[in-house]
């Protein structure tokens, strides 16, 4: 490896970089650097950089992120600090001088770290669910969607309808992904908030989501069975595509061949979008932070154009 000097020390290996760097005292002072120093040091250790320039630019970023983290208030536990909203928002709001390569190579570091330094609450691995190469599922219409809502009682067995039930809880209710939505179980995740006994949540490591209110009926009808094992019901879990193992032997309604949890997301995408959700929240609920995933959902987002509302809206009138 090609040695280069940090903080005055020549190193010549990432691990060297991660023990020996200093941040400048105008940018961190000594005693802040004190308190997030062991983090900083054990995330990006656990990201484990193959090269000193790219060791470097992930303990910079993670040590300027901490800095501000602790300015903002939030505990410095791994857990707790290395979220999604938290590094959406440092972003959003230090970076904005950057240029927008410079912006997407520091928030490239900080996922890394984060990914690396989280267990319990752990970040997903990059995902490309709606790259150009896979268009996104357009969203259900109204009646598609109640279709679904027939095809409950038209089920082979109380098994399918169960699994039905669930997947449209899980899928139409609450946007969840198929590798979220395979791990839900009652016990775990099931809270109804105190703040609005009608308002039903699933709680995960990262967030929290409210399930949307049209579904908490099917909700409660699921909670007859058993609370500790997967809200589905059982599957094959070493399956290939458990989710398509699972809904395979679900009766779909006339005019759908087959049950996609994607357009299912989609579809809850584009109803919280029109209940004047704020970007921030709806990122907060949904888990997605892709600017490029808002882009695509937009099309399908009716535009409100009687009576002008929408300029309306824009003008706070």
């Amino acid at each position: 490896m090609t040695a280069r000097m940090v903080s005055g020390v020549w190193v010549a290996t990432p691990a060297e970089v991660i023990e020996c760097y200093r941040p400048r005292q105008e940018f961190i002072a000594e005693p802040l650097w004190g308190q997030i120093r062991p983090l900083t040091t054990q995330a990006t250790t656990a990201a484990q950089h193959a090269s000193v320039e790219a060791a470097l630019a992930a303990v910079r970023a993670t040590a300027q992120f901490l800095a501000w983290a602790t300015r903002e208030e939030i505990p410095l536990t791994a857990e707790r600090v290395f979220r999604s909203e938290h590094v959406e928002r440092y972003i959003a709001t230090q970076t904005w001088r950057m240029t927008p390569a410079s912006r997407s190579t520091r928030r490239s570091h900080l996922r890394r770290v984060a990914r690396a330094a989280t267990k319990a609450a752990p970040w997903p691995q990059p995902e490309r669910p709606y790259a150009r190469t896979t268009p996104m599922l357009a969203p259900l219409t109204a009646q598609e969607e109640n279709s679904f809502w027939e095809a409950v009682r038209a089920q082979p067995s109380p098994l399918w309808e169960r699994r039905l039930k669930a997947l449209m809880v899980l899928g139409l209710g609450a946007g969840l992904p198929s590798r979220e939505a395979l791990t839900v179980t009652i016990r775990d995740h099931f809270r109804v908030s105190t703040v609005d006994a009608r308002l039903w949540l699933i709680e995960l490591p990262d967030r929290q989501v409210p399930i949307d209110h049209r579904y908490v009926s099917l909700a409660q009808e699921l909670s007859e069975f058993d609370h500790e094992e997967p809200l589905v019901g059982p599957f094959r879990r070493d399956a290939k595509n458990p989710m398509a193992v699972l809904t395979e032997g679900i009766a779909m309604p006339p005019g759908q061949r087959s049950l996609r949890m994607t357009q299912f997301r989609t579809t809850w995408m584009k109803r919280v979008l029109e209940r004047d959700v704020r970007i921030s929240e709806f990122q907060a609920m949904s888990g997605i932070a892709s600017a490029k995933t808002l882009e695509t959902i937009a099309p399908f987002i009716d535009l409100r154009a009687e009576r002008s509302e929408w300029l309306l809206k824009g003008a706070g009138l």
